[in-house]
């Protein structure tokens, strides 16, 4: 889920998924009073290894999104289609970042690209969606890359290499970086990088922070994988999580502290604030969480007692 810049929100579905009675193709567009927005249309490519839309960023009035074997560019007003690109033998994998030049793709190590082998992420042109001359000063050939983050002038990304789980790269040329954090032994799920911190969810079970500058742990909150974050989003200043994984429980623990909904931390001193969701219903399972100035989206499928789902 990302936000529209405009008090509503995009959402990535399956293909015919439908929410009330109306079909959507793989992107809904709800309004900022939370009802679905059925003037906005997105298609979403039919190919062999289509899939779910599992990947979505925004930039200005470009929503861009990828499912299996395809990227595409979307005007984020009306859902017309810009571009897409399409890699039929399916080498895309997790991770998609984009800014006003060039869109990230994460790439599955090995796969074909063009008739060739490749083995770290793609860079397509964001205004044609073209394979650009770009590649990443990776070590060895690792099996997987993605997902991704953009944090000014790096690319940070998940890698599965035995070497390391996170690596940093330079945006502009793909050289690699000095950057490391060794502490992190798995890449799993995806991560953040800002106020000067990589924050990631579900790295051997647990959430760790790393200094973007240095790759070192952070002291305090987090930072040796006191936490299991299953999704996190920011805004602002505050970093907004969640921690039960992939099931359904009816409460979780953050810095000594019970919780049965979002927590909500200051990215500006790792502290858990008061802040917390006042809802008429406990929502128990929580997938996703996105954020922007004034609202928190939270979203997650119903459960046996028909909680959730908002």
């Amino acid at each position: 889920m990302v936000t529209d810049g405009r008090g509503g929100w995009f959402l990535a579905m399956p293909e015919d998924y439908c929410i009330g009675d109306v079909s959507v193709n793989g992107i809904a567009r709800l309004r900022p009073d939370g009802r679905l927005d059925k003037s906005w249309h997105g298609r979403v490519p039919h190919v062999p290894v289509a899939g779910a839309v599992t990947e979505l960023d925004r930039v200005g009035d470009t929503l861009y999104a990828s499912g299996g074997g395809w990227v595409e560019a979307l005007n984020a007003r009306t859902g017309a289609r810009r571009w897409v690109f399409k890699n039929l033998k399916g080498g895309l994998g997790a991770g998609l970042v984009a800014n006003w030049s060039v869109v990230f793709v994460g790439f599955r190590g090995g796969s074909l690209l063009k008739g060739k082998r490749h083995w770290g992420p793609v860079a397509l042109d964001a205004r044609t969606g073209k394979v650009l001359p770009w590649h990443a000063d990776l070590p060895g050939k690792p099996r997987a890359v993605g997902p991704l983050a953009l944090d000014g002038g790096r690319l940070f990304m998940a890698v599965n290499t035995p070497q390391a789980a996170f690596l940093a790269v330079d945006a502009r040329t793909g050289r690699l970086t000095g950057w490391r954090a060794p502490q992190i032994g798995e890449a799993a799920g995806p991560f953040l990088v800002t106020h000067g911190l990589l924050i990631t969810t579900n790295a051997d079970g647990n959430a760790y922070i790393a200094s973007a500058e240095t790759g070192q742990p952070v002291s305090g909150f987090g930072s040796q994988g006191l936490t299991g974050f299953s999704t996190i989003a920011a805004s602002g200043n505050t970093l907004y999580a969640y921690g039960v994984g992939l099931g359904c429980a009816r409460s979780w623990k953050i810095q000594g502290q019970t919780r049965s909904s979002v927590a909500a931390i200051d990215l500006r001193n790792l502290k858990l604030t008061p802040w917390t969701p006042v809802a008429r219903t406990r929502y128990t399972c929580i997938r996703g969480i996105a954020a922007d100035r004034s609202q928190v989206l939270v979203a997650g499928p119903l459960t046996a007692r028909g909680l959730g789902g908002q």
